[in-house]
Formats: structure tokens, C-alpha cells, sequence
């Protein structure tokens, strides 16, 4: 290792990797990215699919659920949660631009959003808990196998057959 010549060391840029020149290394990180890409298309497509079926298999069931959602607390959440990434981004910039101020500012807005968000969940949540819309424990896993195979209403324990299920 060799040692300085003056006493401050000079910034030279990150260190460089021996076994890549800069035309592969973009290729792999661009091919990286485009795996990532994938992997998330694919993902969220899964995730659609499946809803779009359980909407299509229980439609009545998603109507009914709808109506005790509050439009105006999910609005309001969603423009919250778009301004948060908006200033986490505009963070990042600030960042690749060495501008700390405007980072710490940006990060602090980006954190007063995301109590603002928990704060109406909290709202959201407590709500339902109030009126009794909260999961119950009392449907067993397999009573929700059986209600998946028949697509019947839901079966209650004492109903389902099995001496487990009652309480």
C-alpha cells in the first residue's frame, strides 16, 4: 500500500473491481435491473390475477365489503403516500447532488407523511373495530378449505362436522 503524499489522502472515486471494464459492468447492471423488472411484473401480474378471480368468484361479497370503505380517508391516503414519494425522490437527487440540506429537508417531509399515513389507519382501523368489522378466529383452516372447494357460504364451526371446531 502505498502512503499518501501530503498529509490529506486524495478521493480517487469508488474503488474498481479487476474483473469487469465498465462496458460489462453496465451490461450487468443493466441486466440486473431488467431482471428486476420481471421478477415484479410477474409478481404483481400473480398478485392482479388472483384478485380479479376472488373478485369474479365472490362478487357480492366485494360489493358488501365496499360499502363500509371510506373513500375520503383512502383519497386522502393516497395523495399522502404519492407527496411522500414524490420528496423521497426528490431526496435521492438532492443526494446524488450533494445538497444535505435539501435532503434532511425532503426526508423529514417524507417522514411527517408516513405518520400522517399511520395516523389515518389508525382512524380507518379503529373504526372498523368499533362497528365489529375485524377478522374472526372462530372459522378453522379447514372450514375455509371446504368453503374453497364447495364456493358455499362460509360454513360456522358448529356446522362444519368436526367436534374440533367447537369451541
Amino acid at each position: 500500500m502505498s502512503s499518501p503524499t501530503s498529509s490529506a489522502e486524495v478521493y480517487q472515486g469508488p474503488p474498481h473491481v479487476h474483473h469487469m471494464d465498465p462496458v460489462t459492468a453496465y451490461g450487468a447492471a443493466k441486466l440486473g435491473m431488467w431482471l428486476f423488472l420481471a421478477t415484479e411484473i410477474l409478481l404483481f401480474a400473480g398478485l392482479f390475477v388472483a384478485f380479479a378471480i376472488y373478485r369474479w368468484m365472490y362478487l357480492g361479497e366485494f360489493h358488501d365489503a365496499s360499502l363500509n370503505l371510506n373513500w375520503k380517508l383512502g383519497t386522502f391516503n393516497t395523495i399522502v403516500l404519492l407527496i411522500s414519494s414524490y420528496f423521497a425522490a426528490v431526496a435521492v437527487d438532492a443526494a446524488q447532488h450533494a445538497d444535505n440540506k435539501k435532503v434532511s429537508r425532503c426526508l423529514m417531509i417524507t417522514i411527517a407523511c408516513g405518520a400522517i399515513f399511520l395516523v389515518v389507519k389508525y382512524i380507518e382501523y379503529s373504526a372498523k373495530y368499533q362497528h365489529g368489522l375485524f377478522p374472526h378466529q372462530t372459522v378453522p383452516r379447514h372450514a375455509a378449505m371446504i368453503h374453497l372447494a364447495s364456493r358455499t357460504a362460509w360454513p360456522r364451526p358448529e356446522s362444519a362436522g368436526c367436534a374440533a371446531c367447537l369451541p
